[in-house]
């Protein structure tokens, strides 16, 4: 059975998700998941993570490694492979294929000051995001 998580959000949207959107997608991928729509909290800066992720889990079945922070200075990074990468190892080809079928949509959950009830959308064109 074909399923789609719809309205995930990322650790972009403050307070509300936690996940990164390579983690989001690799998961997703990993339970068998067709799509993913991240539509984070007044922004769409999750979705550039999600979408180098995917691209990479296209090309050759695992996730991307991770820049993270190391040390005091902010110079100071290093890059670390997912916790779970010898484990993917076995599940490559089957990863693979999915991440080719697989469908990421991009939106944004708007949240208004005025008491206005949230509005999920997914714009389709240049005009929509406009």
């Amino acid at each position: 059975m074909a399923y789609a998580e719809m309205v995930a959000a990322t650790n972009f949207s403050f307070l509300r998700g936690a996940s990164t959107g390579r983690d989001m997608v690799l998961r997703a991928l990993q339970l068998g998941h067709t799509g993913l729509g991240i539509a984070d909290r007044n922004t769409v800066a999750g979705v550039v993570r999600a979408w180098l992720a995917l691209k990479q889990m296209r090309k050759d079945g695992l996730p991307p490694p991770e820049k993270i922070r190391e040390g005091g200075s902010p110079g100071e990074t290093a890059w670390v492979e997912h916790p779970e990468q010898e484990s993917l190892e076995s599940k490559k080809a089957k990863l693979l294929k999915r991440a080719k079928a697989f469908k990421l949509c991009v939106g944004a959950r708007l949240a208004f000051a005025d008491g206005t009830p949230d509005i999920v959308v997914y714009p389709v064109n240049r005009a929509g995001w406009g």
